[in-house]
């Protein structure tokens, strides 16, 4: 990393916009008595002078300075430079509270070394040897998810806006319908064919199955007729909305998505059904993914020689599982308002992974 001089026409710009500077070459002393419009106004001339690739900006909470007004006017200013990498750290206090876009250090040489982590990790990036490469019909496919996430605060998806959200990681859900009436059913029915499986609509409903939310095996009309009126009787509630789905057979497995506070995104790749909470078989990866980490992780659960052929099996589509995993990875790095993600069981068949069950919680 460098810490280039700043042009003549830079530190002109930022004499204009920060008057009481103490010195505007590079570092920038605003001074002591600065007030938070000129880190606003100084930040955005660097932003947009074309002459930095990053902001580091200190700040010292004292008495008589205004250090949460300074980060907020920093934040604002910086908003209008997404694109740019921006740290911040506050002196003179124990704790600087967390801010909206930037993390804040405690001390200088905690924020340089996360410059320095970042600038190593965007080398790997540049030369790994395989990246994530989505379809071209995945392209767009964010302003889409934006709309699907509605308006509600970390609110669970029903079906169709889960499946709308997750068509541009490939997630394919088994054909399903949402049923109310007795001719829904039977249009269903008609529709869908059988076997079927019947399960609560609700989209907050995390454990159908303990829950007693859930029959499958349905082979006839009429045991779909009794399936769809115990799963209202489980969920007292005789008019609930039912999701009624085609069957489907094969290996199960577990995907998905969660947001830790240190490591940001994780994708987890699983056991599925309920294995997934009896064997704790489960491994974690950090986006961007690699073909080769997604494998390796795929071939450790214990479930996976069902999907490669075990004992004389027939091997199924280990490829198309692999990609989808690629596919999830990238998908969650371009949806941040997307907390989390729970595809359990997908069912890995001969032609490719079809989702059973699709969780997603979403902030609007």
């Amino acid at each position: 990393m460098e810490i280039p001089g700043l042009s003549g026409a830079a530190r002109g710009r930022l004499e204009a916009v920060a008057t009481g500077a103490a010195g505007v070459a590079n570092p920038v002393d605003l001074g002591a008595g600065a007030g938070p419009e000129s880190f606003g106004r100084a930040a955005a001339c660097l932003a947009g002078s074309g002459e930095v690739d990053a902001l580091l900006v200190i700040t010292a909470s004292t008495a008589v300075t205004d250090t949460d007004g300074a980060l907020a006017a920093l934040e604002a200013a910086l908003d209008q430079a997404p694109g740019l990498p921006y740290l911040s750290v506050v002196v003179g206090t124990s704790t600087p509270a967390p801010g909206r876009r930037a993390t804040r250090f405690r001390s200088v040489d905690a924020a340089v070394r996360s410059f320095g982590h970042a600038q190593r990790h965007a080398a790997w990036l540049r030369s790994a040897p395989e990246r994530v490469r989505l379809r071209a019909e995945a392209v767009g496919a964010e302003d889409r998810a934006a709309s699907s996430a509605g308006s509600g605060e970390g609110r669970w998806l029903d079906a169709a806006q889960a499946e709308e959200l997750l068509a541009s990681a490939g997630v394919r859900p088994a054909p399903y319908a949402v049923v109310r009436t007795v001719r829904d059913v039977a249009e269903a029915v008609r529709r869908l064919g059988l076997p079927l499986a019947v399960k609560s609509a609700d989209p907050a409903l995390v454990h159908k199955t303990e829950a007693r939310q859930v029959r499958t095996g349905l082979r006839t009309r009429r045991a779909v007729t009794d399936a769809v009126r115990a799963v209202r009787e489980a969920a007292r509630d005789p008019h609930a909305p039912v999701l009624l789905q085609r069957q489907v057979a094969g290996p199960e497995l577990a995907l998905g998505v969660t947001r830790d506070p240190t490591f940001g995104p994780l994708v987890m790749v699983a056991s599925g059904g309920t294995r997934l909470d009896l064997w704790d078989d489960q491994v974690f990866l950090m986006p961007p993914l690699d073909r080769a980490d997604v494998a390796a992780a795929l071939a450790s659960l214990r479930t996976w020689p069902l999907v490669t052929g075990f004992r004389g099996g027939r091997a199924l589509d280990v490829d198309a599982v692999v990609e989808l995993v690629l596919r999830l990875g990238r998908w969650v790095l371009e949806h941040p308002e997307v907390e989390e993600l729970d595809l359990n069981p997908v069912m890995v068949t001969d032609d490719g992974p079809v989702c059973v069950d699709a969780k997603v919680r979403a902030r609007g």
